[in-house]
């Protein structure tokens, strides 16, 4: 046997007349020229490569796009969940000091219900005896600044004989602001 055309051909053929040989080869030969060349193979082989490599670029930069978008909407996500612990974090102080406010608010509230709670029942008369005489001075202490005042419009300098001046009137009047003068709901 040997080798003709990448082809095993039996060595007996060789002695055969041409025409053999013709008859032989010619189905090797034609076969070989009918089929696609080595560069035609390489050509078609080198197209679908190319396309190939296309198709995968893009599949990549699809990828890579989307990748990077995903990244994007985490970093997103991220900078969201910060501001809300912010929030959270503000709101908690707010609350505590709301907190502290109505603490110290109701602990005032209980210390002023204790001193009402804790005062005699006697100092309510107490307190109004107390301020009545301080009403009558007072009522006395305006009519007579009406009285003056109407004197003076009507062009008389001079004080009537038995009234002290207006001057003494006020010197002479004396208001205790600490005296409780009537009580609402429990409360002066």
């Amino acid at each position: 046997m040997f080798l003709l055309r990448n082809r095993l051909v039996p060595s007996a053929l060789l002695g055969w007349p041409l025409l053999g040989w013709a008859l032989l080869g010619a189905p090797l030969l034609g076969g070989c020229a009918s089929g696609p060349s080595r560069a035609e193979e390489r050509a078609a082989y080198d197209e679908e490569m190319a396309k190939a490599r296309q198709r995968h670029e893009a599949e990549r930069a699809l990828i890579q796009k989307e990748r990077d978008r995903a990244l994007d909407e985490v970093e997103a996500r991220g900078r969201e969940i910060d501001r809300l612990g912010r929030d959270l974090e503000a709101s908690r102080n707010t609350a505590g000091a709301h907190k502290e406010s109505l603490d110290a608010a109701l602990a005032l509230l209980a210390r002023k219900n204790q001193e009402l709670q804790q005062r005699k029942p006697d100092d309510t008369p107490r307190t109004a005896a107390e301020a009545v005489p301080l009403l009558l001075a007072k009522d006395r202490q305006i009519k007579a600044l009406q009285q003056e005042l109407t004197r003076l419009r009507a062009g008389d300098p001079k004080p009537e004989a038995g009234q002290r001046p207006v001057d003494g009137i006020v010197t002479s009047a004396n208001l205790e602001l600490d005296v409780p003068v009537a009580r609402v709901d429990g409360d002066p």
